[in-house]
Order: C-alpha cells, then structure tokens, then sequence
C-alpha cells in the first residue's frame, strides 16, 4: 500500500463522520422545529374550525362587533368557545333551550412553539394589539381569523397580509 492511500483512507473517514455529524445536528435542530410548526398549524385549524363554527350558528364571529358583550375581554373570548352560547353570544356553563350552541373548543389551545395561551386582539388599522414577548396568539375577531404570535408582531402594520 503506498502512503499515498493511506493518507487518503483516514481523511476520506474523518469526511465522511464530518458530514455524518453535520447532517446530525441539522436534523436534531430541525425536526423539532417542523414538529412545532405542524403542532401550530395543527392548534391554528382547531381556532379556525371553532370560530367558523359560531360564526355559521350566530351570524357573526365571537368578539366582533353584533357579538354579546362586545369589545371582549380574553377571558370572555374563551368563554363563548368553551362553554354553550345563546343566539345573541351570551355564554352559559350549562346547556339548556336558550343555550344551545357549542361549545366550540374543549379546552382553548396552547402555542406549541413558546406554550404560551396568551392572546391578543387585531381590532383594526392603527390599534397596537400585541405585547413585545413573543409566543400566544392574536385575533381579529372581524374576520374570525387567528395567528400564532412567533416573531414579536407590535401592531397592525406588521401583520401585512393579516
């Protein structure tokens, strides 16, 4: 064997465990990061399915405008998912013949990503609607449309799209 070869078998080696531990590290970094984000998407379907659901039952999205009690407070919001409506949107722990729709959600979704259940409203061009810390979700309850709050989004101008 010349010494050439040899040269060549060990570093053609450490290349190849070079390459091995790159890819390693990449798939350890990303897969839990693709998890997450099927996890939100998974979460996000869930809010979307609910708030459809009010929507066709009462004509309107839960914490728009026609909604019962509106401007809403979070705790509100999760009430009228989680719990039995009127027609009006007024929440009821119990069913009965006046509160005969949903409940929309079993329980209201937490962020996989940050685990954070933490929600903010987009109520409209100019309003500030998301606090600086990252992770929850956000709401526009005219459009019963959510997103996950990832990336420190500070008011309506950030959301373009949204």
């Amino acid at each position: 064997m010349s010494a050439r070869s040899r040269i060549k078998k060990p570093l053609a080696a450490a290349a190849l465990f070079t390459v091995l531990g790159a890819t390693a590290v990449y798939l350890l970094n990303v897969a839990p990061a693709s998890r997450q984000s099927r996890d939100a998407e998974i979460q996000l379907a869930r809010l979307h399915e609910a708030v459809s659901a009010y929507h066709i039952d009462h004509g309107f999205y839960p914490g728009s405008r026609q909604d019962f009690g509106y401007p809403l407070s979070d705790a509100l919001l999760r009430e009228k998912l989680l719990q039995y409506t009127d027609a009006g949107g007024q929440s009821s722990p119990t069913q009965s013949h006046r509160f005969r729709y949903g409940p929309y959600l079993d329980e209201f979704p937490t962020d996989p990503i940050f685990g954070s259940r933490d929600l903010s409203w987009a109520l409209g061009e100019a309003s500030a609607f998301a606090p600086r810390q990252e992770g929850g979700w956000i709401y526009a309850p005219e459009r019963g449309e959510f997103v996950a709050r990832i990336d420190g989004l500070q008011d309506s101008r950030d959301l373009a799209g949204f």
